[in-house]
C-alpha cells in the first residue's frame, strides 16, 4: 500500500548522514541509492552506516558498509 516514508542513512552514534526519501511513497518494491555524500554534498567516510527506513506504523534499520 502507499505510505509515508523516511528513508535515512544514520552514523552508528545514530546522527543523520542523508536523507534519501521523506514523503509518500507507492506501493510496490522500491530501490533507493545512496550515492555515499552527506547532507552537505561532502562524502562520507568509508565505515559501517545503519540505513533506518520508517513509516508511521513500523520502523526497520539495518547496517550497511561503506567501502571507499
Amino acid at each position: 500500500r502507499d505510505a509515508d516514508v523516511r528513508l535515512d542513512v544514520l552514523d552508528l552514534a545514530g546522527r543523520r548522514v542523508a536523507r534519501l526519501v521523506d514523503g509518500m511513497v507507492p506501493a510496490g518494491q522500491r530501490r533507493f541509492t545512496w550515492d555515499g555524500r552527506d547532507e552537505r554534498g561532502t562524502e562520507a567516510s568509508p565505515g559501517l552506516y545503519m540505513v533506518r527506513a520508517s513509516t508511521p506504523d513500523e520502523s526497520v534499520s539495518l547496517r550497511i558498509v561503506r567501502l571507499r
